[in-house]
């Protein structure tokens, strides 16, 4: 009687075997793949548009953030962030609204950007609009300085010290970016595209102009001033060590047990505190 035939048919392709599972991993759909919002005159806000991140996977999507970014980001505002710090169960969903608002004629861009445990990350989704009108004149910001009489220090509700790291940012509006900066800065400073950096090295008040020119070669100047002081002196020996106190701690009992009672502890030894009491005052900057 001849043998019965088993197993599969050696045909070398797995015909008849069970595929293997997926494999376990989270993944990112965006509804829609790219926002682009109409025409918008400057000054005004175009009503928002939303992105919707899929959790398309067969684990957990941990987000870590959903942020607008790129060419033109001040002109495109995530008036909610259902997204970020969020973990998404398989299948499930989030979304962020974008709104758009003008600051400049012409073409407007920016990317949202989506940073999680999917491959791939981060993700990002283009995003494009068009500013129309009249741009406003070019003058720079002076929100952040405190101004009097047409000069803005830019050191006010510092420390400013000589021959210490002192930086601030100059920002301006209107026009048409790119914008250039330029100006004769206090010594020991230096004026770059990112603003005022660098360590003063003369005491005492400094006045100086800052220009800034845009792509099309107008101009805005302003007037500045920066005060720069002695940095304060070194802390004398033995003050770092400050008093230490311990106090005993009481409780009620545990598993049939009371923690022990100790008796509090002085300061740390007479010459410590004699070091401490004889420490000035100095109040934190």
């Amino acid at each position: 009687m001849p043998a019965a035939a088993s197993g599969d048919d050696g045909g070398g392709g797995g015909r008849g075997g069970t595929p293997p599972p997926p494999a376990a991993a989270p993944a990112v759909t965006f509804t829609p793949t790219s926002l682009t919002f109409a025409a918008q005159t400057i000054g005004t806000t175009r009503p928002p548009q939303s992105i919707t991140v899929a959790n398309t996977g067969n684990v957990p999507l941990f987000i870590n953030s959903a942020a607008t970014r790129g060419a033109n980001p001040l002109d495109f505002t995530q008036v909610s962030d259902g997204c970020s710090g969020l973990t998404l169960a398989a299948g499930t969903s989030c979304s962020v609204s974008i709104a758009f608002s003008a600051t400049a004629s012409g073409a407007r861009s920016a990317t949202f950007i989506l940073t999680d445990n999917a491959a791939g990350s981060p993700q990002t989704v283009p995003i494009s609009a068009t500013g129309t009108g009249q741009n406003a004149a070019l003058a720079i910001d002076n929100r952040f300085f405190t101004c009097a009489n047409g000069v803005c220090d830019i050191g006010a509700g510092h420390n400013v010290f000589v021959n210490n790291f002192f930086s601030t940012s100059f920002l301006a509006s209107g026009g048409t970016a790119p914008y250039t900066w330029s100006g004769q800065v206090p010594a020991g400073l230096t004026l770059r595209s990112s603003g005022l950096l660098g360590a003063p090295s003369v005491k005492g008040a400094s006045t100086f102009t800052v220009t800034v020119t845009d792509a099309t070669g107008a101009t805005a100047t302003g007037t500045f001033s920066l005060t720069a002081t002695d940095a304060p002196p070194p802390t004398p020996p033995g003050c770092q060590t400050g008093r230490v106190l311990k106090e005993s701690l009481t409780g009620a009992a545990f598993n049939g047990r009371r923690r022990a009672v100790r008796p509090p502890l002085t300061k740390r030894g007479s010459a410590a505190a004699a070091a401490t009491a004889s420490c000035p005052l100095r109040s934190r900057m």
